[in-house]
């Protein structure tokens, strides 16, 4: 049972310590609740696109392969031993080692549930900025994290993996 959506979003200034800590620990049930409901829904949603056992042996390969692409041919190899020797990893380009990210790191995932708790606050209480000093989603998210898992972050660790990576293109040169 989720428990009911804290009224109201911020308390009034001048609140005692006391309450403060008692709506964010209001609040902390209420989105650990809210997210632990959408991902059961997804796992759920995923299990029913799960693969038949009759597409394990290609999708198995499929997995193989790529794993190949991305400079790890071990399991190819013992996948068809009679070309081992034959199997190689693709040369790299200008000999950058390959970009292997299978996995999404904790920090990654707290900054997902950021996001997933900005919306929740977005949809429950309309549009509302936290003040300075008020707990943000990042704060929220890692304490999430770490009583789900045991593992600590900072929020300035799920702040920097949440941030859009990539070239940075000016005006200038997108209107040429």
């Amino acid at each position: 049972m989720i428990p009911p959506k804290p009224e109201p979003f911020r308390l009034e200034k001048g609140a005692s310590l006391k309450k403060q800590r008692e709506h964010d620990r209001r609040m902390f049930n209420w989105l650990a609740g809210e997210l632990e409901e959408q991902l059961s829904r997804d796992l759920s949603a995923a299990a029913v696109h799960a693969p038949s056992p009759e597409n394990y042996i290609q999708q198995w390969e499929d997995y193989c392969i790529s794993l190949a692409r991305r400079g790890n041919p071990k399991y190819l190899r013992l996948l068809y031993p009679a070309f081992a020797d034959c199997i190689r990893s693709p040369k790299n380009v200008s000999g950058r080692p390959p970009q292997v990210q299978l996995s999404v790191g904790p920090a990654k995932f707290a900054a997902e549930l950021a996001k997933r708790i900005k919306v929740m606050w977005r949809n429950g209480f309309g549009q509302v900025n936290r003040r300075l000093g008020e707990k943000t989603a990042q704060g929220f998210a890692v304490e999430i994290y770490a009583n789900w898992t045991g593992v600590h972050l900072t929020e300035d660790e799920v702040h920097a993996a949440g941030k859009k990576r990539g070239k940075k293109i000016s005006k200038k040169s997108r209107a040429k």
